[in-house]
């Protein structure tokens, strides 16, 4: 019998309609609304995802929606080259996230703009993952190359309680039967319905934050 996978244990704020863009929470979509559709568009560690037609995706991985396989510390490409970039979940996964950063500024026009994503109480997720930022921290690291215009939280404490419950039961039941541990993980599947449709500003637990930033003119 093949396992059934259970449910996320984080919550997609917003319905995720199956437009190719995955790891959804509505700040992204947002963020893409206001990007013209005529606009050059990176996505810096796009993995296996099409956000859009005519995103140029970029990843060090190659797969078949990949246009170019490369290294965000070193972008293959000449300053000024694009309109918007989103680097989502990605800064955690690179050694030197700031020199990432620093890339991603000298790739944008003047005025471009930077959406960026990353997790706080998050788990541990693949090897190559290195840093967690609060939203503070995340506004800190991206403000020293770009000048942040907007952030805030796109999973908040139910979700932060859900991903640590899963969590625990992975660590804890090993020893259980895989259908035994996901019984568990779909009867507490409800948890992050308990975020409502935003997360308050004011929240302290968090699973992840993001900002997005304007190149400077």
């Amino acid at each position: 019998m093949v396992a059934k996978p259970a449910p996320h244990p984080a919550r997609f704020i917003e319905p995720v309609p199956d437009d190719g863009i995955h790891n959804d929470h509505g700040a992204l979509r947002r963020f893409l609304a206001d990007v013209p559709a005529e606009a050059r568009l990176l996505d810096l560690g796009s993995g296996s995802r099409r956000l859009r037609p005519g995103v140029l995706n970029l990843d060090i991985v190659a797969n078949d929606d990949v246009d170019i396989v490369g290294d965000g510390h070193r972008l293959p490409f000449r300053d000024r080259s694009f309109d918007a970039v989103v680097l989502q979940t990605v800064i955690e996964h690179v050694l030197e996230p700031e020199t990432v950063i620093a890339e991603t500024a000298r790739v944008l026009v003047p005025g471009g703009r930077a959406y960026i994503e990353a997790p706080f109480l998050y788990p541990v997720h693949g090897d190559a993952d290195y840093y967690r930022w609060t939203r503070k921290g995340l506004e800190y690291v991206v403000g020293k190359h770009l000048d942040i215009l907007d952030s805030g939280l796109t999973l908040g404490p139910a979700s932060t309680l859900s991903l640590t419950w899963r969590g625990f039961i992975e660590a804890r039941m090993s020893h259980l039967h895989w259908a035994v541990r996901n019984w568990i993980a779909w009867a507490t599947s409800w948890l992050p319905r308990l975020e409502g449709r935003t997360v308050p500003d004011q929240a302290t637990v968090y699973a992840t934050t993001y900002v997005v930033a304007r190149a400077r003119l």
